[in-house]
């Protein structure tokens, strides 16, 4: 049953899922207690999968509205269970995603053109499937969150698999990074703060907010929707944002304020509760030629330190690392996924990965500008810790991914079982028309 069940997970993760459903005669094909799974819901999943696999056979499409019912059948229960999922988590849900496709796509402009839609559009399209992910995800966690395998327990796994079935695992690497964000100088700084002034004078004479900020705004994915920003909630923005939105009043416009992004101001478009819809225009103070020979020196005498070996990668981005975002991990980069430390090539965002296609293991890069995830410029050296060339997938190399495929294995075992007992419990509907589906076991048995 689960062959497809986490593909579903991903599919509703990828930025495929934001693409607009063609529109047909709809029907329902399946309930699952109060919940339904449309044919155009079910030939939307079918279709991301054909798109990545190619053409699936009747069993396939079945297994796949299977595994659809599965989930159903979670947001049933979750719902029962009273099962709760914050706005905020989902928004910070969004937004990781919205990081780790933006890195994917060399950067917001590129992802835009990929998507053919503004971000705002996408994030607000896939709001609803994240959230029942998310309801999904923690209904799995409280009923299976403390599945562990032991060591025996993933041997066996890896031994059950036939040797002309293992996996054969793309070169990976063990890639670091030391991020420098610029400081700006009190005139930068001065002239930022003016121009944003000027800005906010000329709306407060009759401008439009949405124009200038189209034009002036330093916020490459607000700026593009008139200044408009997704709704968001407290905790959601830094602390001076927050504060400056909460204080206002609707179509009222804040005073000029700082943040670590630069001078912005900001207009309430409507709030409800403590869910806020508003506009701003974001100055970044411009970094001068000194300041960024002053930043690149810095980081040269740091690059230095570690080629003479005398510190560590990991105390060199502890002391010097001044970006929160990167300095997690001893400043080693993660799949998002999975959690492991070992990435591919296409894994990692383009400019990571050209950088060490030219490097050998245990080298430093020389320390060069890049693009960080909000858009702005830091410097930064890349540090290459290992390279693992490709290989057919064993025990010694790749235990911490069998670890993970082994517990998932146990966790699905686990999900069939409680599968096969709440459906006997839970109203059960299948059009057995469409796609001719054998599926006995989802029998109602109350009729």
């Amino acid at each position: 049953m689960q062959k497809f069940y986490n593909l579903l997970i991903i599919l509703v993760l990828s930025p495929l899922a934001g693409m607009s459903q063609q529109q047909i005669v709809d029907e329902v094909v399946c309930v699952v207690g109060e919940k339904i799974i449309s044919r155009s819901e079910l030939d939307f999943e079918i279709s991301q999968a054909e798109a990545q696999f190619g053409t699936l056979e009747k069993m396939d499409k079945c297994e796949m509205m299977e595994n659809l019912m599965v989930k159903k059948l979670m947001l049933n229960q979750a719902e029962k269970d009273s099962v709760e999922v914050t706005d905020d988590e989902v928004e910070a849900e969004i937004d990781k995603r919205m990081r780790y496709f933006t890195s994917q796509a060399g950067g917001i402009d590129n992802f835009e053109k990929y998507l053919g839609k503004s971000i705002v559009e996408y994030k607000n399209e896939i709001r609803s499937k994240i959230k029942d992910q998310k309801l999904v995800s923690t209904l799995e966690n409280t009923l299976f969150g403390d599945i562990k395998v032991s060591h025996r327990e993933v041997k066996k796994y890896f031994d059950s698999i036939p040797s002309d079935s293992l996996p054969k695992i793309d070169a990976e690497y063990e890639v670091g990074q030391l991020v420098l964000k610029p400081t700006y100088s009190k005139v930068a700084k001065y002239y930022a703060f003016r121009t944003a002034q000027r800005l906010r004078e000329r709306i407060i004479n009759g401008e439009s907010f949405e124009m200038l900020a189209r034009v002036y705004s330093g916020d490459p994915g607000s700026g593009k929707e008139g200044g408009l920003l997704p709704e968001f909630g407290r905790g959601e923005m830094v602390p001076e944002f927050e504060l400056a939105a909460y204080s206002l009043k609707k179509d009222s416009i804040s005073q000029v304020f700082w943040t670590e992004f630069g001078y912005h101001f900001i207009k309430l478009d409507k709030r409800l509760g403590d869910k806020i819809t508003a506009r701003h225009i974001l100055i970044k103070p411009i970094l001068t030629s000194e300041e960024e020979s002053n930043l690149l020196k810095k980081m040269d005498s740091i690059h230095k330190q570690l080629m003479n070996k005398e510190i560590t990668f990991c105390k060199a981005v502890s002391i010097y690392g001044n970006d929160d975002i990167y300095n997690t991990n001893c400043g080693m980069l993660s799949d998002p996924y999975t959690g492991l430390m070992k990435l591919s090539i296409s894994s990692m965002e383009p400019q990571t990965a050209q950088q060490i296609s030219n490097m050998t293991p245990g080298e430093y890069a020389k320390p060069a500008p890049f693009y960080k995830q909000d858009g702005s410029v830091g410097v930064r050296i890349v540090y290459l810790k290992s390279e693992t060339a490709a290989h057919v997938a064993n025990m010694k190399q790749d235990y911490p991914r069998i670890q993970l495929a082994a517990q998932e294995a146990k966790k699905n075992d686990e999900i069939d079982l409680w599968v096969k007992k709440t459906r006997k419990t839970t109203y059960t509907n299948v059009n057995s028309d469409y796609l001719g589906c054998k599926l006995s076991d989802w029998t109602d048995i109350s009729n």
